[in-house]
């Protein structure tokens, strides 16, 4: 939203299409410090039930990364051809797309297990929210809306577009994932998008949900994410590119119509 009011317009685009990671993106709207950097927040003020907008100005902080736990390479020691040798590299990615040979690189350590959710993304996969995250979805509901409002109010046409978990793509992950989370019985791997779904139909928003096609291609891709911080490789991308675009031009050619 803040993006979008001090830059965003100044493009006068036709098209805005909100991209929204559910498992992260929801959580980092009511929190102020994000991986050890401050950042605007918002909030639901008790009497009134609006959002109020905390910790501006942002007060900077300049320091490198920290790399204290930083996880290990993906290709170990005995590995060390594949980190020198781009050729020997594009070698055990193709092998990796095999999925009984992927499991037999992992099992054998020749590239890391793929890592499936996280703690934090438990609650936006519960069936019945706590309180919590109850409050987390009311926020994101309130600055849907005022996006939405602005977005439309300057001429441009607005979209919601869904970026899944891996655990969601994956069917494998899922099943970890639910047994960890201690509470199986009230997990479902959709309920986030039916939650973003619900609200876009209430507020006629055009939805894109990446879920579908990240699916399909899952099935003959075991890398669509990268193995740790879990964004898309260069074929997610191009999944995604491609979900993208025929959402978009289909909608041109009705309005043309």
């Amino acid at each position: 939203l803040l993006l979008w009011q001090t830059q965003g317009y100044k493009w006068q685009p036709d098209d805005v299409v909100l991209m929204i990671t559910v498992n992260n993106d929801l959580y980092e709207n009511l929190n102020s410090n994000v991986n050890g950097y401050n950042k605007p927040a918002f909030n639901v003020n008790p009497q009134t039930g609006e959002l109020e907008l905390l910790n501006l100005p942002v007060k900077k902080i300049t320091r490198a990364w920290d790399t204290t736990n930083t996880s290990p390479l993906i290709i170990k020691f005995k590995e060390k051809i594949a980190n020198s040798s781009a050729v020997a590299g594009l070698i055990i990615n193709a092998m990796a797309k095999n999925n009984k040979m992927r499991l037999y690189l992992e099992k054998n350590g020749y590239i890391h297990e793929r890592k499936g959710g996280y703690g934090y993304e438990y609650s936006m996969f519960y069936k019945n929210l706590d309180r919590t995250t109850g409050n987390t979805w009311y926020v994101f509901s309130k600055l849907l809306k005022l996006i939405q409002t602005d977005v439309t109010a300057k001429g441009a046409h607005f979209h919601v577009a869904i970026i899944p978990s891996n655990v969601q793509v994956y069917p494998e992950l899922w099943k970890d994932f639910i047994v960890e989370s201690g509470v199986p019985d009230n997990m479902e791997d959709d309920m986030p998008n039916k939650r973003i779904a619900d609200l876009c139909s209430t507020n006629t928003i055009d939805l894109i949900d990446l879920l579908p096609d990240l699916r399909h291609a899952s099935k003959h891709d075991s890398y669509l994410y990268f193995l740790m911080n879990r964004h898309w490789t260069k074929s997610g991308h191009q999944v995604v590119a491609n979900t993208l675009e025929q959402a978009l031009l289909k909608r041109k050619h009705a309005n043309l119509n």
